[in-house]
């Protein structure tokens, strides 16, 4: 890889944050979801970082279920947002995967699943890609004599506010009755539902929730999970048997207002690159496309490797910062495919090959960004293209 940019794993405060979550939220256990490519971190990477400090990996889909498989990992494997199709279903059982049910179509699935004439696990390749394993089982022969012991560990989803997956209450428990009843199924069935708006407090959706929740999971013997990284900080009472952290396990704030540093989080990734090119530039020059700054005197410019292409937001305004030599110098220009432009006023020492922290600094979290953009953290960070920003391991 020859690009310049590069993003900083740091091990230390990974852990940090893992640590710090589950000082809060013991004796609960953690459910550490690492969908869309760990939030922008690396799936792979983030995978076996925490392989053995979670209880059960979230991801969003089978083939990065399948991705951690092949990179080693032990952890359970949890397909937050079920299956997509019939197929699945086998891989999932195979592989011992869990199962979020939330719609009826994964219902009708597994009803017409016959789970005691499949046992793949010896026939896959799990080298292959998903759709070359899918292939292999729509091929493959059912012998009826080699039985599978396995069964699927299942979750039920419901919805009590989100208006998004999950089934209605009252769907929810013939469904739920129609799970225990499954003898594919490992019992007991677990229930697990999401927040709307747990970074708001004071929303009153909140407590209805809470409320729709524990009416439903009441008189069954089973466990549970309803709180996100926001739930965790702003919901004491939602922790149940497990909790969810996502953008919180990253050491970014789920709160809006709340810097992460006021929650104990540290940054995980610090996102680097170098200064490619140094340029004395006249007042009233303009700088970068549509020429959207005019410089008001001469200055010194220098453009960065880095751009929208990786991963950066284009909609970032003139002025937010980045740091070279320790010090904070502002970009200038609108942001380009591969490169930034930025005024070196502040580090007039500053030089071609010099490194630069894009984020991920105490003094330049994420967050701080995002108000340079109108976007939000999520976004920004699961923008990051890992085929063009390299990813490794710092302590």
């Amino acid at each position: 890889m020859t690009r310049l940019v590069k993003a900083e794993i740091s091990k230390k405060n990974l852990y940090h944050n893992i640590n710090i979550i589950k000082e809060i939220v013991f004796p609960s256990k953690i459910i550490a979801m690492l969908k869309c490519n760990a939030y922008g971190h690396s799936l792979a990477l983030i995978g076996n970082l925490i392989d053995d400090m979670v209880d059960i990996i979230a991801v969003s889909s089978i083939d990065e279920a399948i991705l951690l498989k092949k990179n080693g990992i032990k952890s359970e494997i949890m397909l937050i947002q079920g299956i997509f199709d019939k197929d699945e279903i086998i891989i999932a059982y195979e592989y011992g995967f869990h199962i979020v049910f939330n719609n009826n179509q994964q219902i009708k699935w597994l009803q017409e699943t016959k789970f005691k004439y499949f046992n793949y696990l010896s026939k896959i390749d799990i080298n292959n890609t998903i759709n070359d394993i899918k292939n292999d089982i729509k091929n493959s022969k059912t012998n009826i004599n080699n039985y599978t012991d396995n069964a699927i560990k299942a979750w039920i989803k419901i919805n009590t506010g989100m208006g998004r997956i999950g089934f209605e209450l009252e769907e929810a428990e013939v469904i739920y009755n129609y799970l225990l009843s499954n003898l594919n199924i490992i019992k007991p069935i677990r229930i697990i539902s999401h927040f709307a708006c747990a970074d708001d407090i004071y929303n009153e959706l909140n407590q209805k929730q809470i409320i729709l929740f524990e009416n439903f999971i009441k008189n069954k013997n089973t466990e549970y999970s309803m709180a996100n990284s926001a739930g965790i900080f702003n919901f004491p009472t939602s922790y149940y048997n497990f909790v969810r952290p996502g953008i919180a396990l990253y050491g970014v704030s789920p709160i809006e207002g709340v810097r992460s540093n006021n929650l104990n989080l540290l940054p995980v990734m610090k996102l680097k690159s170098r200064i490619m090119s140094i340029q004395e530039r006249e007042k009233g020059s303009s700088v970068g496309y549509m020429a959207r700054y005019i410089l008001n005197k001469q200055s010194r410019i220098a453009t960065i490797s880095c751009g929208y292409g990786d991963g950066y937001p284009i909609t970032t305004t003139d002025g937010a910062p980045i740091i070279i030599r320790g010090k904070i110098c502002k970009i200038v220009g609108r942001i380009s495919m591969d490169m930034i432009t930025v005024d070196i006023e502040n580090c007039p020492e500053a030089s071609v090959g010099d490194d630069v922290i894009l984020w991920g600094d105490d003094n330049i979290l994420v967050e701080d960004i995002c108000s340079y953009t109108n976007d939000i953290v999520w976004n920004i960070l699961t923008s990051i293209q890992t085929h063009r920003v390299s990813h490794s391991i710092v302590e």
